[in-house]
């Protein structure tokens, strides 16, 4: 008897801190400030879309993390991102993500 299966990799990479190396509030928020010439109009970091803003930020990815993604990529293998930002920050994840040349499907 022989028994079939369907083997396949699922990788799942958080976004902030591990994929992206995204500013923190603290230093973000006072590069924010500088680079706009006004305060920073908000308590909260994370859930702002402020907090990914690529005319402020060069946020860059994580070398080894990106590195492994586009392999797994290139293997086709199938890659989730986790993040919990608010969902209404998808276009500036997105934005960064195609910038690490990633492009990304929901």
């Amino acid at each position: 008897m022989e028994i079939k299966s369907n083997k396949h990799i699922y990788n799942f990479y958080d976004f902030d801190g591990c994929l992206s190396l995204s500013p923190l509030p603290d230093t973000g928020k006072q590069k924010w400030t500088e680079t706009k010439g006004i305060n920073y109009p908000h308590k909260g970091w994370w859930s702002k879309t402020e907090s990914l803003d690529l005319s402020v930020f060069d946020i860059q990815p994580h070398p080894e993390v990106h590195a492994d993604l586009l392999e797994s990529i290139k293997k086709g293998q199938t890659n989730w991102l986790l993040t919990s930002r608010l969902p209404r920050l998808k276009n500036e994840i997105f934005a960064i993500l195609k910038k690490f040349g990633i492009e990304s499907t929901e």
